[in-house]
């Protein structure tokens, strides 16, 4: 069982257990058998695959893997999969509580990432007036959806910020989530039925986003800033490249992540799980996406005072309307 999720550090959020149980001596082995499975099956490159499986067998074989220290074997399972890759979405953890969740039937009472949902309010954490009518919305950990409750959520903070003289959205400490949350906030800047991006799944099939209708409707053009990090990831990165590309505002802080393939996660019996890339995003402004090089902001500043530089710059830009 698996969930994708364009998402890069989705599994720090879910509590670590307080203590790690040693590993038998045949799950190094079995873990390896089930992360070449999951390759073979999974990623989106298939050029690579070869590559990936031959290093994983070749470092079991020689006992690189030979270890009862479950996180010890994530860490170089993590390392071996990124020297082929060079790919931040390909990755193993040790979190039993995650993988046995992702393995269990999913049904609407047994969803692993509701408890984040609704802690974080569908990830708009916070919503305030700072002077001179500037609206700044935080949407942090991440972009989640829930087809029930998020558009609400995201709905409200929509029309918060459209009664702002000038708009900043911060995800700074965003790490991914769901490309719905992304073509659902994009969308109330810009018209319906506008390409937003292209994704490749796994080797042969293809599929667009595109902007739609919402309750709230367009925001009116105002000033808008949206602040970025080295932690802003994966469907941040999405957002990001949206807000640049299509130049609807500035981006101020730091360069993002560079996590820019799409992948499913998958929860193994001893408690592993395993990130594989399952597809690769395209924006149709540039023609390509962010893996490896990240969305470079247009206003370079540290990034615990990319607010106050995006602040002062729309305070400027409102005065000079006057």
């Amino acid at each position: 069982m698996f969930r994708t999720l364009l998402l890069l550090v989705i599994t720090a959020l879910v509590p670590a257990i307080a203590t790690q149980p040693a590993l038998s001596s045949e799950a190094p082995a079995s873990v390896v058998k089930e992360t070449v499975r999951l390759v073979r099956e999974n990623y989106v490159f298939a050029e690579k695959v070869d590559g990936i499986v031959a290093r994983l067998e070749k470092q079991l074989a020689e006992g690189r893997y030979a270890t009862t220290d479950p996180q010890q074997l994530a860490t170089r399972l993590t390392e071996d999969l990124q020297a082929v890759t060079s790919d931040k979405h390909m990755n193993v953890k040790f979190n039993p509580e995650q993988a046995s969740g992702l393995r269990a039937p999913r049904t609407p009472g047994n969803d692993p990432f509701r408890q984040q949902m609704v802690a974080s309010n569908y990830g708009v954490l916070e919503m305030r007036v700072l002077s001179g009518n500037v609206r700044y919305v935080n949407i942090s950990p991440a972009f989640f959806w829930d087809p029930t409750h998020s558009p609400r959520a995201l709905d409200d903070a929509m029309r918060f910020l459209g009664g702002g003289d000038a708009y900043i959205l911060d995800i700074r400490t965003n790490g991914g989530g769901s490309p719905a949350t992304v073509r659902y906030i994009v969308s109330h800047f810009m018209d319906p039925g506008q390409k937003l991006m292209t994704y490749h799944m796994g080797p042969t099939r293809t599929n667009e986003s595109r902007t739609g209708e919402v309750p709230a409707g367009k925001l009116p053009a105002k000033p808008l800033y949206l602040l970025t990090s080295p932690r802003s990831a994966s469907a941040a990165e999405e957002f990001a490249s949206h807000i640049k590309n299509f130049k609807l505002g500035k981006l101020v802080g730091g360069t993002t992540a560079g996590a820019g393939h799409r992948n499913g996660l998958f929860g193994t019996p001893e408690g592993f799980v395993v990130s594989v890339s399952m597809g690769t995003a395209i924006h149709p402004v540039t023609n390509a996406g962010w893996e490896g090089t990240g969305v470079v902001p247009d206003v370079a500043v540290p990034v615990a005072e990319a607010l106050d530089v995006a602040h002062a710059d729309a305070l400027k830009v409102l005065a000079a309307k006057k």
